[in-house]
């Protein structure tokens, strides 16, 4: 069994921070996340997860507003933690390889080999704004994807293993011939010159993804060594295993080298009637406004126009994270769940 906790200092409920045993102080909170890290290495986990977002505002979700860019705050936490598996959320629609690429190098280096990327196509189209560019449609950011994460592979082999000798006798600092130039020419990027950081203790760092649509699930049986998933049916969790390790199986790769994570929340409490009372209180914080935000970008639609009280309503097909809107319609289809 692998295990991995995905760290949101505010809590992933939208009204975690609210309760009366939340942790409480300044964000982003670094203590805290310390705490949480070594707490997780301690238990054995093996890997540590940062998601990441580019939108601020008074009503995104408390995770969101205000955090750590997340390569700076793993290569701090790798100054304390010896075993634990750093994990990063890096876009590959509003980024460049070379950068991805030396920055999850220098991860790698600074953890001894415990780097790992998770590659995201960056779902919502708000972002776009911060950087003053048109959002891509939902299947060329998945064609950007695949074309940035070969761009970072070939950086990362620029130099051979062992290429810096730093030989005083010869006066050799790097060793002749070690030096692979890349040239690389896509649709997208280009790429005509070396990663001037010495090649990853790990060859490549870990790559994950966690697209459930067609392109999504596509793009992991090509490059990921880990996929994440988020699947509330028995049947359906099953299937997307089954689908996705035969994809992998037929572009030549061994099915066991893409490990399936599923997602789960889970509410601890002494009983389990003290953990449903704890739900039930978590529940009773949520700031209306806040959470239709929330809801409407996980649905890629405005859903403060619905009723309050009604059912989910038929909603056209969003551009934004298709998987995810997919899986909470059907959710709530199946078990009769009103917006609220």
């Amino acid at each position: 069994m692998r295990l991995g906790v995905f760290v949101q200092t505010p809590g992933h409920h939208v009204a975690g921070w609210r309760h009366p045993d939340a942790a409480t102080g300044g964000w982003p909170n670094l203590a805290l996340t310390q705490q949480i890290a070594a707490t997780a290495e301690r238990g054995k986990f093996d890997m540590f997860f940062l998601g990441d977002g580019f939108a601020t505002g008074y009503d995104e979700h408390p995770s969101t507003i205000g955090k750590f860019e997340p390569l700076t705050l793993l290569s701090a936490l790798a100054m304390a933690m010896s075993k634990l598996g750093l994990a990063a959320t890096a876009s590959t629609t509003y980024a460049e390889p070379y950068h991805v690429a030396r920055a999850f190098a220098s991860l790698d280096h600074l953890s001894a080999g415990r780097a790992a990327w998770n590659v995201v196509t960056t779902a919502y189209d708000k972002s776009a704004a911060v950087f003053g560019r048109q959002h891509p449609p939902h299947a060329e950011r998945y064609a950007i994807s695949e074309e940035f994460v070969e761009a970072c592979r070939r950086l990362w082999d620029s130099w051979e293993d062992g290429a810096f000798i730093a030989d005083k006798a010869s006066g050799r600092f790097v060793r002749p011939g070690s030096l692979q130039v890349p040239h690389f020419e896509g649709k997208y990027f280009a790429i005509r010159g070396g990663l001037n950081v010495p090649r990853p203790p790990q060859g490549h760092p870990v790559l994950i993804q966690a697209g459930s649509s067609g392109p999504g699930q596509a793009l992991a049986a090509r490059i990921a060594d880990v996929v994440f998933t988020a699947q509330n049916d028995v049947g359906e969790a099953q299937l997307f295993y089954k689908r996705l390790k035969d994809h992998v199986a037929r572009l030549g790769r061994s099915p066991e080298q893409a490990l399936v994570m599923p997602g789960v929340m889970p509410v601890v409490g002494r009983s389990e009637r003290d953990a449903h009372d704890i739900f039930a209180e978590l529940n009773a914080n949520i700031d209306t406004r806040q959470a239709f935000t929330v809801l409407s970008e996980r649905l890629g639609a405005d859903m403060s126009v619905h009723p309050f009280d009604g059912p989910v309503p038929d909603l056209p097909q969003t551009e934004n994270l298709k998987s995810r809107a997919a899986l909470l319609v059907q959710m709530a289809r199946r078990e009769g769940l009103p917006l609220h």
